[in-house]
């Protein structure tokens, strides 16, 4: 048939014995083994068959129509399944393909809709299998099944498993691959040894083997891959079976089936910890940002594969090929495979996968990996598996569609209370829909197309009752014209974010309802029933003149702060938090009414002492691991820090985590601004007065000022510093000793501001003026105290501060461009400083990679990121500008 090495040969067979000899054949031949399942769409199989250029075909059926009208050659095969006993005279042929030689095409799914066929040479297969430091002691006496199908590079794994340590080999029928209970008879009457599984296909079968009085199974090892594993899951199966082996094998069909490995112990099961471990023999990874550029211990990036296993490229696709296929910047005449998919790397130097990179989705101006999601779900202890999607809803507004198996009855309720305490607002699904399974494709991964659309108000497990009074009538109006949903679907106990709401269309509710609501009551309060008597109270305490009884006691109410879920994210929504940081809670002296609707306008009803700064968003009170005190950004407040204190107790629960909340930057509460050395000060006496332990510093873009301030102070009282972070921004460069720094806000208008804002990551403000006109004037006060702080500190000669500034910048941040010259400013107001660029961050970075942020901040004594130490030679003094938010 005139076969030649790299040439392609097409194989359409169902799944036999008769499929062993058809791809032995090829291979003899010098051909590549191009599968393809009977079971695919027409159209696919044509698609593959004129992809691949193959023109021969090995098939079982060659009356099947499909072939009519292509240019393939037809061999008709035939293999009985009885193995024939007489091989005298039988010589193999003399070897035609060499180690470079292709060993066979298998097409995977691409980004663009169609499949993109994947080269695998010869040699890839060979080492993966046979070297030096197989890390699986197998041998003749092993069982192998062959539960995947062919077109699954899975399969690789187990047939050339089988075959080249002279094992037997089970070849699962597709109908008993779908069917756990039948599927387990053959593992146990087969005497299995050697099963590869993905993680979904596998919990059913522990579950069925539980069914089971006594276990008859054989394994010695069970292989997972293809997606996420729970650990804890395996619970069970292990106690049951102690001495078969659990690995865990993150796999790239670019890079020959498996990549890392990972035996899962009874502690990573106790205690649900999961990840991929580290590289297989013969291959090495490397976690890159987009300009393959090395990343720290504990950052995410991108996984990147060298070694041995990275096959040739893509079929017929130079331009993916050269995409995906680089050059290796680290070891000259190799080839580094980009995976696409995120990891990153414990101290210990396991790796973590994290999703993939294309996965990343933007839902109100942020990034979100929907994989962050699904690993959220699974932690659950009555999740057993996840998914998660997005789509449109009627209006056209994309929204996070979260899909999970209950181990019980775990109502969506408790779910999502469980996610607000995980994740930051934006990031919590829209929907919550439980399942008895996620249906799986044919290689035993997630089939997400066929997950089922979600129904209106899906969530809704409470039945409807209908508004009982004027005031409750009230509030479900403005409900159904912001939510966009018809009234008589809004029920008194269905919940505001149940529905869909976010913080955006929290911040509207609470501008329509007026009367001193704010977003934390309705976080506290979701339901109508709830939320009434709340709005009932405030509207007759502004009637009578006074909100101070509403309000109580400032201890009472400052504990209830902490637990406002993702509340930093409302802060996000708006114009650099100032809208969203209005808890009237957190200040009893400071009480809001709001005439003619102009929320700028306050009535002072008492006088008591200024309320304190810090502001404990999470950890534990008073002495702790380590205490992290948070500066805000222009027009911030303590409550921007949400997010980033979620991300921080996932971490390190034992960490306790302070947001700064500078006088006269809370919504509806007037209060004269403070100096930042007056501020400082205050803080300094609270952080003596209120905690113990470590103390780390982090500000976010202005908010450098007062935290350098305070680092100043605190070392002038002997306070010991573990560390100060600053974000987002370098500081200004001053003209000469008796130069101003330049201030480029200060020409702009207002509307201006807003816009350029905007164009860096804002979302678009949709609540009352009033709102922006406060968050402005805040706005200005704070950019025009960064730059008077630093100018004074050259024209008072104030010595540098000796704590190291650890700078974090965005790589797309356009308020830290060309930072690489500018890093050097710090020289007049630090002895030393190291940098650390953030891949694909803009400049709001605490709210979109809070958990990066919190990695890097709590892996301090770890992570040790490229440095880039300060020199000691002043640059020369020229005026520049230089952003600030």
């Amino acid at each position: 048939r005139g076969v030649v090495p790299d040439r392609i040969v097409a194989l359409f067979l169902h799944r036999s014995v008769a499929m062993i000899p058809a791809i032995l054949g090829v291979l003899k031949a010098g051909g590549a083994y191009l599968p393809i399942d009977p079971d695919y769409p027409e159209d696919r199989i044509r698609y593959l068959l004129e992809d691949s250029g193959a023109t021969l075909m090995v098939t079982d059926q060659p009356d099947t129509p499909v072939f009519e009208g292509t240019k393939v050659d037809i061999a008709a095969f035939e293999a009985s399944d009885e193995a024939s006993g007489d091989h005298d005279g039988i010589r193999p042929p003399p070897p035609v393909a060499g180690p470079a030689h292709l060993a066979y095409i298998i097409y995977t799914s691409g980004s663009t809709g169609r499949p993109k066929g994947v080269m695998i040479e010869h040699r890839n297969v060979v080492r993966l299998m046979v070297n030096s430091r197989f890390q699986f002691k197998v041998d003749h006496r092993d069982v192998w099944s062959m539960f995947h199908s062919y077109c699954f590079d899975f399969s690789v794994w187990e047939m050339y498993g089988a075959l080249l340590y002279g094992g037997r080999l089970v070849i699962v029928p597709r109908d008993a691959a779908r069917d756990t209970r039948r599927f387990l008879r053959i593992l146990e009457t087969e005497r299995v040894t050697m099963l590869s599984q993905t993680p979904a296909a596998f919990y059913n079968l522990v579950h069925e083997d539980m069914q089971q009085l006594v276990s008859r199974l054989s394994l010695r090892y069970v292989v997972f891959g293809g997606e996420a594993l729970k650990p804890l899951l395996l619970k069970p199966f292990y106690t049951r079976h102690p001495d078969t082996r659990l690995i865990n094998m993150y796999g790239i069909t670019e890079t020959t089936v498996h990549v890392t490995f990972k035996e899962i112990s009874e502690e990573e099961i106790d205690k649900n910890v999961s990840n991929i471990g580290r590289p297989i023999p013969t291959l090495h990874t490397y976690i890159c940002d987009k300009n393959l550029m090395l990343l720290p211990i504990g950052v995410p990036g991108e996984l990147c594969v060298g070694g041995d296993g990275v096959g040739r490229g893509y079929l017929n696709n130079p331009e993916l090929t050269a995409q995906r296929f680089a050059s290796n910047p680290y070891i000259p005449g190799e080839i580094l495979y980009r995976s696409g998919d995120l990891v990153r790397m414990y101290a210990r130097g396991d790796l973590e996968y994290l999703g993939r990179i294309d996965n990343q989705v933007k839902i109100r101006g942020h990034r979100i990996e929907l994989g962050e999601i699904e690993s959220t779900l699974l932690r659950h202890p009555s999740v057993t598996a996840s998914v998660v999607i997005t789509r449109e809803n009627q209006l056209g507004i994309r929204q996070l569609c979260a899909y999970y198996v209950p181990s019980g009855d775990t109502p969506p309720s408790e779910i999502r209370d469980y996610l607000s305490k995980c994740l930051p607002e934006y990031m919590i699904p829209s929907y919550l829909i439980p399942m008895e399974h996620l249906p799986l494709t044919g290689n035993g991964k997630v089939d997400r197309k066929n997950l089922p659309a979600p129904e209106e108000n899906a969530e809704a497990e409470v039945a409807y009752v209908s508004p009982e009074n004027d005031l409750q009538t009230e509030i479900v109006s403005v409900w159904s014209e912001i939510l966009e949903i018809d009234r008589d679907k809004i029920g008194i106990d269905n919940d505001f974010f149940a529905l869909g709401g976010d913080s955006l269309n929290a911040i509207r509710v609470v501008a329509r309802l007026d009367s001193g609501l704010t977003v934390t009551d309705l976080y506290d309060l979701p339901t109508v029933r709830q939320l009434e008597p709340r709005l009932a109270q405030l509207r007759e305490a502004a009637h009578a003149g006074t909100l101070q009884s509403v309000l109580g006691p400032v201890s009472d109410v400052r504990a209830q702060t902490p637990t406002v879920p993702n509340a930093n994210e409302i802060a996000a929504a708006t114009i650099e938090a100032a809208v969203a940081a209005r808890p009237s809670a957190t200040n009893a002296t400071r009480v809001v009414v709001e005439p003619e609707h102009d929320p700028a306008a306050t009535v002072q009803t008492t006088a008591k002492a200024p309320s304190d700064l810090l502001r404990r968003l999470a950890g534990p009170r008073g002495a702790a691991a380590r205490i992290m005190v948070c500066f805000p950004y222009g027009g911030g407040t303590a409550i921007n820090y949400k997010a980033l204190a979620t991300a921080v107790r996932a971490l390190s629960p034992d960490t306790a985590v302070y947001g700064v909340a500078p006088q006269g930057h809370e919504f509806g509460r007037t209060a004269p601004f403070q100096t930042i050395q007056e501020t400082a000060k205050r803080v300094v006496d609270e952080i003596l007065r209120k905690v113990r332990g470590p103390i780390i510093l982090y500000s976010h873009c202005v908010g450098a000022a007062l935290a350098t301030e305070t680092v100043r102070l605190m070392e002038q009282e002997k306070v010991p510093i573990e560390g100060f972070y600053s974000g987002a921004i370098l500081p200004p460069r001053v003209a000469g000793l008796f130069g101003r720094a330049f201030n480029p806000w200060r020409p702009f208008s207002d509307k201006r501001v807003l816009a350029i804002l905007r164009k860096i990551g804002l979302p678009d403000l949709q609540a009352d003026p009033g709102f922006t006109r406060f968050a402005m004037r805040v706005f200005r006060r704070d950019v025009e105290d960064f730059y008077r702080y630093f100018h004074d500190c050259i024209r008072k000669n104030l010595p540098p501060i000796t704590t190291p500034v650890r700078i974090l910048v965005g790589e797309q941040d356009p308020m830290t461009r060309r930072y690489a010259a500018r890093k050097h400013f710090w020289t007049r107001y630090a002895t030393s400083y190291s940098l650390t660029e953030l891949a694909d961050a803009g400049h709001y970075f605490i709210h979109t990679h809070p958990d990066r942020v919190a990695t890097l901040v709590l892996g301090a004594a770890h992570v040790r990121p490229a440095p880039v130490i300060g020199a000691a030679v002043r640059p020369a003094a020229r005026r520049t500008a230089n952003g600030g938010s």
